[in-house]
């Protein structure tokens, strides 16, 4: 028998004792949502920071975070030009939202996120066929950042 770790549930929710974790191999581990859910204020944390991060990242490096969303264009200068232009962009928005995150400014920022998000994703998506497959996968995440943030702004 494994020993087990007190606070810890295999559905993802807190426990305040030992654990009902699978005893060995073929025993079924029950998969589920957290029992808390992580608040609004936290998933507006978690989108600013990565904005930020993948901003920061444009900025210093555009053509190494560039290349799976352009591919080698994004070596060129003027592809190095735009990438800095949307880095600088999401830090800005990133570190606004972060500021407003509780305020009655928050959802203003999310609805700007939501615009940026969308508009780089349809982009992408119109050129799809020309773009890395990688760049579908930007497509799909941009919407689904949107989507997140559509969701937050209309329950701030």
């Amino acid at each position: 028998m494994r020993p087990r770790r007190p606070g810890w549930a295999p559905s993802g929710g807190r426990t305040s004792g030992p654990s009902s974790a699978p005893d060995g191999p073929g025993e079924a581990v029950s998969v589920g949502l957290p029992a808390d859910p992580p608040s609004a204020a936290r998933v507006s944390y978690a989108i600013a920071l990565g904005r930020v991060g993948l901003g920061t990242a444009l900025l210093v490096a555009p053509d190494r975070v560039g290349a799976p969303w352009v591919g080698r264009d994004a070596g060129r200068a003027g592809t190095r030009v735009f990438a800095r232009g949307l880095g600088a962009r999401d830090v800005l928005l990133g570190l606004g939202t972060l500021a407003a995150v509780d305020t009655p400014r928050e959802p203003l920022f999310l609805a700007a996120g939501v615009g940026a998000d969308l508009a780089d994703g349809l982009a992408t998506w119109a050129d799809r066929a020309r773009l890395p497959a990688a760049a579908r996968a930007v497509a799909v995440l941009a919407g689904v950042a949107a989507a997140t943030q559509a969701v937050l702004a209309a329950r701030r």
